[in-house]
């Protein structure tokens, strides 16, 4: 009775502690990584006018090295950074893509783009959150130089020449005899440098190119010419209809295919091949619909019927 009552009177204490577990948010797990053996920065460059005037595009080839690689991602651990000429105020960042001997990019429109020629810092950088920051140890720093900064008619050049670098160190190939980007080599700088085909198609083995087209106006003026030519011919099949009690238009479409049958027996009876006699229906009717005879709707119906009866007749002929 007690235990009962006990029970009770805390059941208000379990309940609580249920909705803490419920509402509480869990403990994000810490990332484990140590510092890398070693953190160098091979090369950087800033190329300007890259996709419109004034823009600029930072580029970095580095090597975060680990004998074994973290299974932690790289873009949850380590950045790449430009900071201002004083070295402390960060300016944009962009996570990597990757460990090792690899590249990365930072893109800045015209409005965002910095003073040209200035000696800003490029790092190579742990996340502050995860690591205690230490130049050479887990964040290199790059100061950057007028030799640094390109044009971007330059920039072709210089990634295939970047391309050539991790091709030996990777001892993959990333160009082709050529010395354009390969499907892999494609897949390396398009990572590093997002749009890259489209910036500089030239310096891949295979593009994709995108066609703009202006929309074309349609008018019915070839049917409106079409049905002027009829003239005294149309009067005299409406008369005719009008005598067998039918329209002008069955009238000028039962002469047209009496035509065709007429030329096609004739051909057919000269090369005992029906495909070819029934084929040249084809050709009766594109004269008639030129003379009027026949409405150009009605061509377009006739010459899908043609076609299919001709590959029926064609698919028999070579069965037999």
């Amino acid at each position: 009775m007690m235990q009962l009552v006990f029970i009770k009177k805390y059941k208000w204490l379990a309940v609580l502690s249920l909705v803490l577990v419920l509402v509480l948010p869990f403990p994000n797990s810490v990332l484990a990584i140590g510092n890398p053996d070693s953190i160098t920065i091979g090369e950087v460059a800033v190329f300007r006018g890259v996709e419109e005037t004034g823009d600029q595009l930072y580029y970095c080839r580095y090597d975060l090295s680990y004998s074994v690689e973290p299974t932690e991602n790289a873009e949850d651990t380590f950045l790449m950074a430009i900071y201002d000429t004083d070295g402390t105020t960060l300016l944009y960042t962009r996570p990597l893509n990757y460990y090792q001997h690899n590249i990365i990019s930072i893109y800045l429109s015209a409005s965002d783009a910095l003073t040209w020629g200035s000696a800003y810092k490029i790092k190579i950088v742990g996340n502050p959150a995860i690591f205690a920051l230490t130049e050479g140890v887990n964040m290199r720093t790059w100061t950057l130089s007028g030799g640094d900064y390109r044009e971007f008619t330059s920039m072709g050049t210089y990634l295939i020449g970047q391309a050539s670098i991790l091709e030996t160190d990777w001892g993959i190939d990333l160009l082709t005899s050529g010395n354009l980007l390969n499907t892999q080599g494609s897949i390396v700088f398009r990572d590093a440098i997002p749009g890259l085909n489209n910036i500089i198609p030239s310096i891949f083995s295979t593009t994709t190119s995108y066609f703009t087209t202006t929309n074309t106006t349609f008018t019915e003026d070839y049917a409106e010419e079409t049905a002027a030519r009829i003239g005294t011919m149309n009067a005299a099949f409406a008369d005719l209809g009008e005598w067998l009690g039918i329209s002008g238009g069955w009238t000028s479409l039962l002469a047209s295919s009496i035509f065709a049958i007429m030329v096609s027996s004739v051909i057919y009876a000269t090369t005992r091949r029906p495909e070819i006699g029934f084929v040249s229906m084809f050709g009766v009717f594109s004269v008639c619909t030129l003379m009027g005879w026949v409405a150009l709707q009605l061509f377009v119906i006739i010459f899908i019927f043609i076609g299919i009866v001709f590959g029926i007749l064609w698919w028999i002929g070579r069965m037999g």
